[in-house]
């Protein structure tokens, strides 16, 4: 059975207050290639879904991403941090005699004052994810046999119209024979 090189699936699941997605594409390609994009942080799972990919298919170049979301995402303040930008600001302002226009929706765009706090992951978030991936690459296996399928039958039907019309020349060829003896004799 032919199976097609190229599809897309995708799978969607929660764990605990977080949103998980992922996309698997695959293209045609001589072996297989697995490339995988996931949030920063999370590389170590990057192998352990590379495995998941090459246990299940065997050619193509497969592309997976991971995209993770906090319902409720909670939000990190560095109060050490935005303390010491407004001290040297302060020194800058006092040392360049500029005005005092400190205003807290400036210090709040200075780099490292807020963050999202980052999600854990443990062993159970680890699995969610797998499971995931395994019932996004089901689709993909289903996808890409669907098209395989397509694939032969197309196939099978333009072997039978050039069956069809070898027949037919084998046909007219018989007829010119007969008639080029008939001739002759």
């Amino acid at each position: 059975m032919l199976i097609g090189m190229t599809g897309f699936a995708q799978a969607s699941s929660r764990f605990k207050d977080i949103e998980l997605n992922a996309e698997i594409r695959s293209l045609n390609h001589r072996y297989v290639e697995c490339l995988i994009h996931s949030p920063d942080g999370f590389g170590v799972i990057d192998e352990a879904i590379k495995e998941q990919v090459k246990n299940k298919i065997r050619r193509g170049r497969v592309s997976v991403s991971l995209s993770i979301a906090s319902l409720k995402p909670k939000v990190l303040v560095d109060y050490a941090l935005a303390d010491s930008y407004v001290r040297s600001l302060k020194q800058l302002n006092q040392k360049l005699k500029l005005e005092n226009n400190l205003s807290l929706s400036q210090i709040i765009h200075l780099e490292g004052i807020l963050r999202l706090e980052k999600i854990h992951l443990s062993g159970e978030f680890i699995q969610a994810l797998k499971a995931l991936t395994a019932r996004a690459l089901e689709k993909l296996i289903h996808i890409r046999r669907k098209e395989g399928e397509a694939l032969s039958r197309d196939i099978a039907a333009r072997a039978g119209a050039i069956k069809r019309e070898i027949d037919k020349i084998n046909l007219s060829t018989q007829a010119l024979r007969k008639e080029k003896k008939s001739v002759l004799s």
